[in-house]
């Protein structure tokens, strides 16, 4: 077992007033891969590094399997950890770098040599073993690290952004090398990046931080389609989700930028039921749900509208429109590229309402519908 709790978590750095993490109260499964997620500055590796030891917490508890680690030492904690800049010894060879942590430990020579080249086995690294780190490419490298994690058989694996000096080509594949690293080794995880897509394509569940406050915890899932409050909804999905001031009243939104919409049902009651009438509040609409097919337009032609195409950017298969609609001067539609559309070209689309986001403009600015 290898489960992992916060309560009440905070730190507040010497000197200073404002504390950086506030009031964490989270728990990680047996073998969940958790992802910490959030723009620069938000807390998230201070976070990992007080789960290391790394860094001391001011107050709260921290515990492994009903255990206070508060006040152990970070070499007793069982954890193993990657860096964002791989921390290998560039004198040593691949073999001797994954041996270190074994030969720091002790461990009978015969042992550390079977564990290293199963180690490296598992990683596609047995061909490498007798070379340099700078001999070898980035995503090389950074499985070295992460060979050199793991070797001691730790149930609890912290990553801190990891792949952030891969290229893209690579930190596609090294995603796949993690999510299957995950698998095989079976520990608890925890990873951190500022990178949403990582966080949505290795998370089990995701925890999105900002300004030392986590903001949701949830399935990539459950943070896509039912995103906590406007931070989590702009910051989930790439485009990011459209957001528009709207005044609500009589099952309409409508602003003064020429936005008029009559809304489903469903939503008219959640918004009710939510004393929302004749109040302002935000509306979202992510781009994959704005559509220009003819059929998406006759089963959406209450909220059909024409526009002008300010930017066109081919994707493939899909391609981005950018153009103003309802004061909104960068709104993005996600459609299919069979018939690619041209900057200054009319077009029309439409909203799939049933697929739209209501926020409140008070406080949090919490989620609704």
């Amino acid at each position: 077992m290898a489960e992992i709790e916060l309560k009440h978590i905070k730190k507040v750095y010497l000197g200073q007033e404002k504390a950086v993490i506030n009031d964490y109260n989270l728990k990680i499964s047996d073998k969940e891969f958790v992802v910490f997620v959030g723009p620069s500055g938000s807390g998230k590796s201070t976070v990992l590094r007080m789960i290391a030891g790394l860094n001391s917490i001011t107050s709260g508890d921290l515990y492994f399997d009903g255990q206070r680690m508060n006040d152990i030492a970070p070499k007793d904690r069982g954890i193993a950890m990657v860096f964002q800049d791989y921390a290998l010894y560039p004198h040593m060879t691949v073999y001797q770098n994954i041996a270190f942590p074994l030969k720091i430990a002790k461990t009978d020579h015969s042992e550390l040599d079977s564990r290293v080249k199963k180690t490296a086995a598992l990683m596609g690294l047995t061909n490498f073993l007798d070379r340099k780190p700078l001999d070898l490419s980035g995503g090389q490298r950074q499985r070295v690290a992460i060979a050199g994690a793991i070797v001691r058989g730790s149930k609890i694996l912290l990553m801190d952004e990891p792949l952030s000096n891969l290229d893209a080509k690579l930190r596609v594949q090294a995603r796949s090398d993690i999510a299957q690293i995950h698998r095989q080794i079976g520990s608890t995880t925890i990873y951190v990046t500022h990178d949403q897509t990582e966080a949505m394509t290795l998370a089990d569940k995701i925890v999105l931080i900002d300004h030392g406050d986590i903001q949701q915890v949830g399935s990539p899932s459950e943070m896509y389609s039912k995103p906590a409050n406007l931070f989590v909804a702009t910051f989930i999905g790439s485009p990011e989700m459209n957001i528009f001031n709207v005044f609500y009243h009589d099952g309409k939104i409508e602003n003064k930028f020429g936005l008029s919409l009559e809304l489903p049902k469903p939503i008219i009651k959640k918004l009710n039921d939510n004393n929302l009438q004749k109040k302002e509040i935000y509306f979202g609409v992510r781009p994959e749900d704005i559509h220009a097919e003819l059929v998406a337009l006759g089963a959406y032609k209450q909220a059909a509208f024409e526009i002008d195409i300010r930017l066109s950017e081919l994707l493939g298969e899909s391609s981005l429109l950018h153009f103003n609609y309802g004061g909104n001067n960068d709104v993005v539609a996600k459609i299919k590229s069979n018939a690619l559309q041209h900057a200054g070209e009319k077009i029309k689309l439409a909203f799939d309402l049933n697929k739209s986001h209501f926020f409140t403009k008070e406080n949090r600015q919490e989620r609704v519908v």
